[in-house]
């Protein structure tokens, strides 16, 4: 049975500028609070709101990197949850459910790609909570969604490769993604 309202392209690379893990981390850690995000990593609030005013760009210590994979882990899941279509129940002489929005059900990958992602030791583990992260109102990626990492963070760069030579930018594409064969997506 269809529902779907509005279908969405094959293809889509989207970006969402302010959930930037290092730039926008303020917005992230408000989204969470202070207090919960202290109370997650174990440490007194003041020196969780200490080390954010001197946070650096690339983490070193144990703790930058839990609080990185924290604050990655809310950055991914809200993302998707805005990109998701939802379902919408009427109710009449009968009820009637209604998708909206874009279905992410039949998504085969996601990518992930950006500092935090390519970096971090826990980066799978946190873009499959994205489908862990449904609680059946959502049109998210499934659990059997395949979770690609661009290794090299160059896929912004292979886009115009692309254009110059393709066979090139190919190969560096699935170096990146530790991938023998990249299908047509």
């Amino acid at each position: 049975m269809k529902i779907l309202i509005s279908p969405e392209p094959i293809a889509k690379r989207t970006v969402e500028g302010d959930l930037g893990v290092y730039v926008n981390m303020k917005n992230i850690v408000e989204i969470i609070g202070e207090k919960n995000l202290a109370k997650r990593l174990s440490l007194d609030p003041e020196i969780l709101s200490e080390c954010l005013l001197n946070f650096p760009p690339i983490p070193k210590s144990e703790m930058e990197k839990n609080l990185v994979e924290i604050l990655t882990e809310k950055a991914v899941i809200m993302s998707m949850h805005r990109h998701a279509g939802g379902y919408r129940h009427l109710f009449g002489e009968s009820k009637k459910t209604l998708a909206e929005g874009k279905d992410l059900t039949g998504v085969k990958w996601i990518i992930g790609t950006g500092g935090a992602l390519t970096k971090l030791p826990n980066r799978i583990e946190i873009l499959k909570k994205v489908a862990a992260s449904n609680k059946g109102d959502k049109l998210l990626p499934t659990p059997e969604v395949k979770i690609l990492i661009d290794n090299d963070y160059i896929m912004a760069s292979l886009g115009v490769l692309s254009r110059y030579n393709k066979e090139s930018a190919i190969k560096l594409l699935k170096k990146s993604l530790k991938i023998e064969e990249v299908e047509a997506l």
